[in-house]
Parts: structure tokens; C-alpha cells; sequence
């Protein structure tokens, strides 16, 4: 199989694929699902972005939208009651860490949802969690989540909640590795408060998580994994293709197809024989995302040719009787405005990708 033209990778269900009906607008005074995200740093020495990434597009799998911005951006007054069922702080990178004290008086005030990630709690968070908390040093833990275990990355810090309210929530297990184990609850939630002490945007971590927020938030969904087969277009080794689709439908394992059509040509035999294969793909259960193009810097400003590439994919793809269930793409296009409004308004489904190494933003604002 040719890695550069079928690429598998497992994704979660509640994080990437994304089986939600959005509303096309939501009134500014709409706050049953707007959420303010406050970041320290991106942290591009050791590309911790692709955390911030992960977050943004697992708060959108729950219908939530999401307001992105870093400390630097925070002004007096951004966070109230009116505008937001909930605000999460993320602690990026620790060494910087939260020092926005307008944020935080701001915070302090809010009396919605709150979730802490990382490090830096303060003495009113503690408070408001109800917990008490102890920071650790030099420890590869263990997380556990019922039968599910994995061992984490070593960590030279971690604040861990020593000491829970009776009537709080755990979501997972943290485990030291010494002879005398010990144990910490990893997703704490206490009210409308909860902490989590780091965000990692893989494995066991990111569906522990993930399962964490969705309580927290009161919403109710199934977090399972989901083969994803990406990267497939009208020049993919269509024969492994469809040797795999079939080979997964006899073996009753769920999967999904990320494919980029064209705009040109469509009347051409490849397309024949692509579409022929997408449709095998459909009879046998696979579910088929329709993948956004390759974004150049500066040539369509406005999305206008997105806009119109996107409706002749559409319906050459109908002529053929393949139908996409939903749109996919890498999770900036849903933090971009002109993106977002020239493609993802083409679908209520979305499968929201890890972003690439080159992100092309049109009109970003971080308002999703």
C-alpha cells in the first residue's frame, strides 16, 4: 500500500468526526453554547500548538462555539455571564504560564463553567474546586480509565488534587510507578468547576478528556474511535482502496473516507472509475467526507472560489449517486471566517482533521 496516497490513522469520533446539526447563526446573546478559551502561549519551540488545535476541535465535536485568545489579548470586561456559559484557562507552557490579572479578576467574577488545564491554580480556584492540590516532580504516571491503561510522557511537574469533595466527580486515574502506588483523580470536577492538570493531544489522554469537558458541560455523546482512511483523491491506488473498504465491512469495523474531488474533468473516465469505488465504499458502510483544497496564501481573499469549487464538487459527485455525509478539513479552516463560511456551511457534519505543517489562514479570528 502506498503510504503517500492512503494514509490510516484513528481518530476519535467525538473529536474529529463531528455528528452534530450547527446552527447556521447564533445570536450574540445566545450564551447556552459560547465558550471563551484563554491560552498562555502556543509554545512553538515545542509545538504545543497543536494542543490548543486538539481542545478547540473537541469543544466543537460538543456543539460548542468557541472563542479563542491568548492572555495578551484579554481585555477587561471580554468574560461575563451574558456571553458565556463557560470559560477554560489552558496552560500551554508552564514556564510562562497565566499572568493576565485582568483575565483572571474577570474569571474570579464569572459565575458560569470554569476549567482549569495545567499548571497554576490559583488559591480561589482551589477554593472553588472545594479540592486541595499538591505539585509533584520528576514522574511517569499511569493513567487508567476503567480497563483502558497508558503510560504517560515523564513529566518534571504535574498538580495533582490530593484531597476530593465527597460529592465530586473523577474522570480517569493517575498512578505513580514507586512500590507505595499512589493515586490521583486526573479529571476533577466539582460543581461548574473542573481542572484537568495538562492537555495532551493523543491516545488514552485525549478521550479521557474528552469524556471529562462533555460532563462538565452537560453534554451527552458517545467518545469511541473511528477508522479514518484520509488523504484520498481520484489519483489514490483506487484498487487498495477498495480491497480495504471490503476487507472492513467483513470484518464489521466502522470507517469513514476523507476524499478530495476536483472541479475539472469530471466527465473523464478516472472520475468514472473514482466515483465507482467511493460507491463500493457507501454499499459497504463507510461514510464519506467530502475534503476542503489546499489553501494558497492571497489568491481568493474573499472565498469566492472555494465557494464555487465546492458547489461543482457537490454535483459532480451527485451525477455519479455519491452522496458525502459531511465536510472535512484540517481544524483551522473552522477558526478562519472566510474558510469557514465558503465550505463548512455546506454540511451539519464535519470531521475536523489535526492541522498540517503549513497553515494558510485567509481572515482568521479564532471564533468558532
Amino acid at each position: 500500500m502506498s503510504k503517500r496516497r492512503i494514509l490510516l490513522i484513528f481518530v476519535l469520533l467525538a473529536i474529529f468526526a463531528i455528528d452534530l446539526a450547527f446552527p447556521q447563526s447564533v445570536e450574540a446573546s445566545d450564551t447556552s453554547n459560547r465558550v471563551l478559551l484563554v491560552y498562555d502561549s502556543k509554545n512553538d519551540v515545542k509545538n504545543d500548538k497543536v494542543n490548543i488545535d486538539a481542545l478547540q476541535r473537541s469543544l466543537t465535536s460538543m456543539n460548542l462555539r468557541v472563542k479563542t485568545l491568548q492572555q495578551s489579548d484579554y481585555k477587561k470586561g471580554m468574560l461575563s455571564n451574558k456571553k458565556y456559559l463557560g470559560v477554560i484557562t489552558m496552560v500551554n507552557w508552564r514556564q510562562v504560564g497565566l499572568t493576565n490579572q485582568t483575565f483572571i479578576r474577570d474569571r474570579d467574577n464569572f459565575s458560569g463553567i470554569k476549567l482549569h488545564i495545567g499548571e497554576g491554580l490559583t488559591s480561589t480556584e482551589i477554593k472553588q474546586l472545594d479540592s486541595q492540590v499538591e505539585k509533584i516532580y520528576q514522574q511517569q504516571l499511569i493513567l487508567s480509565d476503567g480497563h483502558d491503561k497508558e503510560t504517560l510522557p515523564f513529566k518534571q511537574s504535574i498538580t495533582v488534587v490530593t484531597k476530593v469533595n465527597k460529592s465530586a466527580k473523577q474522570i480517569g486515574l493517575l498512578s505513580t510507578q514507586q512500590a507505595n502506588q499512589k493515586r490521583y483523580p486526573f479529571g476533577y470536577i466539582n460543581g461548574k468547576q473542573g481542572y484537568l492538570p495538562f492537555f495532551s493531544n493523543e491516545g488514552l489522554s485525549l478521550m479521557v478528556q474528552t469524556k471529562m469537558i462533555a460532563q462538565l458541560f452537560n453534554r451527552i455523546g458517545k467518545y469511541q474511535p473511528l477508522l479514518t482512511i484520509t488523504n484520498v483523491t481520484p489519483y489514490t491506488n483506487l484498487a487498495t482502496l477498495d480491497k480495504l473498504s471490503l476487507f472492513l465491512y467483513k470484518k464489521e469495523i466502522p470507517f469513514a473516507v476523507s476524499m478530495t474531488s476536483v472541479s475539472d474533468n469530471a466527465e473523464m473516465k478516472a472520475f468514472d472509475r473514482f466515483t465507482a469505488v467511493l460507491r463500493n465504499v457507501e454499499n459497504r458502510g463507510g461514510i464519506i467526507f467530502l475534503q476542503t483544497p489546499t489553501v494558497s496564501s492571497g489568491i481568493d481573499s474573499d472565498g469566492q472560489i472555494i465557494n464555487k469549487n465546492f458547489l461543482t464538487y457537490i454535483v459532480s459527485l451527485a451525477r455519479q449517486q455519491v452522496f458525502p455525509v459531511g465536510i472535512s478539513s484540517e481544524g483551522f479552516w473552522n477558526q478562519d471566517k472566510i474558510l469557514r463560511t465558503n465550505s463548512l456551511k455546506f454540511a451539519d457534519h464535519w470531521l475536523l482533521l489535526p492541522n498540517g505543517e503549513k497553515v494558510n489562514y485567509v481572515n482568521e479570528d479564532n471564533d468558532a
